[in-house]
């Protein structure tokens, strides 16, 4: 079987927007200037059938709705590597402006777009699958969890501090390898690219780490609470690492495995 990417395309000017995938945020713009992105969904495809939802609200810095908001969603498959392949596509919408204006984004989008936001859902079966993920029979997260969270988070920015490439490649262990099965990559040549990006960063003497104060982390469950995603108090980054000049955020979503709390993607 050729391999394929499966992929959200997301257009939109003047209004916001969340995607969901399998109860997973893969898609947040809060902003209201025009953009078009696409994210690769491999990583979150499970087998059968997947649930898609789409959020739409007015940003936080406009007045009311603009005249021209506008959104699109395109989720589509296509081979990988192969010259004038045609897409095939699962699914799409274009917003359409009703009576009633969708909400307003506040802070709290942070934590997951509320419910009255909804304005697309679909279930979607790509032909590209790469079988079960390790977070799809994780434990779902529970409120006793949060010191254990907490620590994992530390052991990540302290590792980072210590400039500690071993210890990255081991917390990080099993993410590496179900994004290489995703991206239908070598899991080896895979870890070697990041763990030479990341020795790249750590030799740059100006290299510096930030991270949220542990008691003050948001924990979202996702997925049922099966994935935990892991973010500061004011919504960004767990923890993120600057070098040359570039800040870089270092996300974290979690799944109770057999050797407890681990980092998956």
């Amino acid at each position: 079987m050729t391999y394929a990417l499966v992929v959200l395309q997301l257009s939109s000017q003047d209004l916001a927007l969340e995607a969901y995938l399998n109860g997973v945020r893969v898609a947040q713009k809060l902003e209201g200037k025009p953009r078009i992105g696409q994210t690769k969904l491999n990583p979150w495809v499970v087998e059968g059938g997947n649930r898609l939802e789409l959020f739409v609200g007015v940003p936080a810095e406009h007045e009311g709705l603009a005249a021209d908001a506008r959104c699109e969603l395109t989720l589509f498959e296509v081979p990988w590597g192969e010259r004038d392949a045609v897409p095939s596509p699962h699914a799409h919408f274009v917003w359409q402006r009703g009576p009633e204006p969708p909400p307003r984004v506040t802070k709290d989008w942070a934590l997951g777009a509320p419910q009255e936001a909804s304005v697309f859902r679909a279930v979607v079966s790509p032909r590209q699958t790469h079988g079960r993920w390790a977070w799809q029979d994780g434990r779902p997260f529970d409120k006793s969890d949060r010191t254990e969270v907490r620590a994992l988070c530390m052991r990540v920015s302290d590792a980072l501090v210590r400039r500690d490439a071993d210890a990255m490649a081991e917390l990080f262990a099993v993410k590496e390898a179900e994004l290489a099965r995703a991206l239908d990559v070598p899991a080896a040549d895979l870890a070697a690219r990041s763990r030479a990006a990341l020795e790249g960063s750590f030799a740059d003497p100006s290299f510096g780490v930030t991270r949220a104060p542990p008691r003050r982390l948001l924990f979202l469950p996702r997925a049922g609470g099966r994935l935990l995603e892991v973010r500061g108090d004011d919504g960004g980054p767990p923890v993120a690492v600057s070098a040359f000049g570039a800040t870089v955020p270092v996300d974290l979503t979690l799944s109770h495995l057999e050797r407890g709390w681990t980092i998956v993607r």
